[in-house]
C-alpha cells in the first residue's frame, strides 16, 4: 500500500514499511533497507524501510532496471560493502584477491616500504593478542583492501569484480 504513495529509492524489490526510529542510519539490516527519512524529530525520526525478497540465503531480489540506470551513470568508482566493512575501487586500483600474499616485486618501491614500516610500527605498539594477529596477516594486515592483488584495475568491469571480491571475502 505504503509503495503507491512513496517512491522506492534502493535497487531492491520486497515490501516497504512506514516506522519511527531514533537511530536509522545504525539499525541493523535484518530491519530492512533504509529508503529514506521523511521527518526528523530529533529525539525520532520518520522513516521508510525496505525489506528485500530474499531469493536464496544471503542474496535479495535486486531490480535490474534500476541497476542498468546506476551502471549507465558515469561510473567514477564501485564500493564493495558488507556489515563488517568495505572499500572503493578505481581504475589504477589493484583487483582484490583473498588470498593474495604481497610481494616486493608487485608494488612500486616506495609504496611497499611504506607498507613495511607501518607493519613495523603495527606490530611493536600491539598488545600480545594483537600481534598474533598481525603476525599471522603479514604485512597485508597493513595494506588497504583497493591496494591488495597482483593485477592493476583497467576497466570498470575489473572494478566491479574487486567490489563482488571484498563483499565476497568480507561477509
Amino acid at each position: 500500500m505504503i509503495e503507491k504513495i512513496i517512491e522506492n529509492t534502493t535497487p531492491y524489490l520486497g515490501k516497504m514499511i512506514l516506522k519511527f526510529e531514533k537511530n536509522p542510519y545504525y539499525t541493523s539490516g535484518k530491519d530492512g533497507k533504509l529508503n529514506k527519512v521523511h521527518l526528523n524529530l530529533g529525539f525520532t525520526k520518520l522513516v521508510t524501510r525496505f525489506k528485500p525478497k530474499q531469493v536464496m540465503e544471503g542474496y535479495s531480489n535486486i531490480d535490474s532496471k534500476k541497476i542498468e540506470l546506476i551502471e549507465n551513470d558515469n561510473i567514477e568508482s564501485y564500493h564493495g560493502y558488507t556489515h563488517r566493512g568495505g572499500s572503493t575501487f578505481k581504475i589504477g586500483d589493484r583487483l582484490f584477491e583473498a588470498d593474495y600474499n604481497p610481494i616486493v616485486d608487485d608494488y612500486d618501491r616506495k609504496e611497499f616500504e611504506k607498507y613495511w614500516e607501518k607493519y613495523g610500527k603495527s606490530y611493536s605498539n600491539a598488545d600480545d593478542f594483537d600481534k598474533k594477529s598481525i603476525y599471522g596477516d603479514g604485512i597485508k594486515a597493513v595494506i588497504p583492501f583497493n591496494r591488495r592483488g597482483k593485477q592493476v584495475i583497467k576497466d570498470w568491469d575489473q572494478a566491479r569484480q574487486a567490489a563482488i571480491n571484498i563483499s565476497k571475502d568480507l561477509s
